[in-house]
């Protein structure tokens, strides 16, 4: 499989499964391997890469290394997974942890965390239970019905039910998915935790009382603002951070259509509600015409995700990419030749969205969802400044804790951390189509610094990798 990007690939010698090549790019460790003639690729993100290039023996994710051993332990995962693989695509769901379909599930996963002896002064734990026949679910089970806000798992047997009385950045400690490598005793498919020191970390359904009570203000008490993106640019994930940290809802431009959705009733309340009431915090939408950009009349975030992800995950999402099914259709449309227009309609919008936001919106914060991922708390107070709201530190730190970034927990999780997300096994672009995608990203780059904006980060070196 060729490596994508300008870095050159460095083979992993003695690996039993037939060859482990590494390639970094843009912050992602990208580790390309055959099963059985097939190939497939995990992702580590690198939190620290300082410029470095993947060489040598250990890989930095975050602040911790990759060893040999650790890629052994994920490459193993694959092969107890095999019908998680569709040649096209492999998913991350399931590789040694548990998800679920539906909102209803007793939980979510969160990662991998290391425990030190100051978790003593964060932390109130409960070793609820050491029982030979353990499963993810019965710990969440438990610690459900004991309202604790996480349910930590060890050693294959243990359940530990915690909750957390400290700040996250000081409590916290992820390391890679892989460190939690016990199979439960009473269901191996999926792992609990490590021989002695790392926690599989799940999220129960118990709410955080530091950020669970969120309304709506009365109506016309607020200016209409917009929340704008082009869509899979992090635009649900950010309504929530945003809902957590200033106990306000935010609405949606669809509303009609999001009242009659799950999320409407489960998660997003204030897409219930008309989005021009003056009731919510800010509005969802990805329309772009200079008339509705100025119906947003006190301002909007502008969100910005790379143009390539954003597109492919676009094209998931229309053929509702959860499902099994969804995504062979999603990579079979993918391969067709109806991909090619898709591209070049997606990249102008994305263009459009962009350049026209900063035209015609009279207020505007650009916010890059890559910038959102690495500081998630700085991004976030950016944000709630803007939308003149108070910073309260104590919601603020709960958001970021309850809502975690891919890049802070090794872990991406999409339909609402429901479900691991997947990766393509190959490289959807053609030469053609990355030279079209860079006249836009020319294009909008220049406006931003024309409107006196950050410019945007560096798209450039995309592996195959969505």
């Amino acid at each position: 499989m060729a490596a994508f990007g300008k870095n050159r690939p460095h083979t992993f010698s003695g690996c039993k499964q037939g060859f482990l090549t590494l390639v970094c790019v843009s912050s992602i460790l990208v580790v390309l391997f055959r099963i059985n003639e097939t190939s497939f690729q995990i992702s580590f993100p690198v939190a620290r890469c300082g410029g470095k290039t993947c060489s040598g023996g250990n890989y930095w994710a975050g602040e911790n290394k990759i060893h040999n051993s650790t890629l052994s332990k994920e490459i193993a995962s694959f092969e107890r997974h095999r019908d998680l693989q569709y040649g096209n695509f492999v998913s991350a769901a399931g590789q040694s942890f548990q998800t679920w379909t539906n909102l209803s599930a007793p939980g979510t996963y969160r990662g991998c965390i290391y425990f030190v002896d100051s978790y003593g002064k964060f932390f109130n734990i409960v070793q609820e239970e050491d029982n030979p026949k353990m499963t993810v679910v019965r710990c969440l089970n438990q610690c459900n019905k004991k309202a604790h806000t996480y349910a930590g798992l060890l050693n294959g047997t243990q359940c530990h039910c915690i909750n957390f009385t400290g700040p996250m950045e000081d409590s916290l400690h992820y390391v890679p998915t892989s460190d939690c490598c016990v199979p439960c005793s009473g269901d191996p498919s999926y792992n609990c935790g490590g021989r002695r020191d790392t926690f599989s970390l799940y999220r129960t359904k118990v709410s955080d009382s530091r950020c669970s009570q969120i309304s709506l203000k009365p109506n016309g008490s607020i200016p209409l603002r917009a929340l704008a993106s082009f869509p899979r640019s992090g635009n649900t994930w950010t309504r929530r951070l945003l809902e957590h940290a200033t106990g306000i809802f935010t609405g949606s431009i669809y509303w009609r259509h999001e009242s009659q959705l799950s999320i409407g009733s489960n998660i997003f309340l204030g897409g219930n509600t008309p989005y021009n009431a003056g009731s919510t915090l800010c509005t969802k939408t990805h329309v772009f015409s200079e008339q509705k950009i100025k119906e947003f009349h006190d301002g909007a975030i502008l969100l910005l995700r790379n143009s390539y992800k954003a597109i492919v995950a676009e094209a998931f999402r229309r053929y509702r990419g959860v499902s099994r099914e969804g995504k062979k259709r999603a990579t079979e449309f993918i391969k067709s030749k109806k991909w090619t227009d898709f591209v070049r309609k997606c990249a102008t919008d994305w263009e459009a969205t962009a350049i026209n936001w900063c035209q015609y919106s009279k207020r505007l914060l650009v916010v890059y969802y890559e910038d959102l991922q690495k500081n998630t708390s700085k991004e976030l107070m950016r944000m709630i400044e803007f939308l003149n709201q108070p910073l309260d530190l104590t919601r603020i730190t709960c958001a970021v804790q309850e809502l975690p970034s891919s890049l802070s927990t090794g872990v991406s999780l999409g339909n609402h951390g429901l479900q691991g997300r997947s990766y393509l096994t190959f490289d959807p672009f053609t030469k053609l189509m990355r030279r079209q995608i860079h006249r836009h990203i020319s294009a909008v780059n220049s406006t931003l610094i024309r409107y006196r904006h950050s410019p945007l980060p560096n798209y450039e070196e995309v592996p195959a990798l969505f």
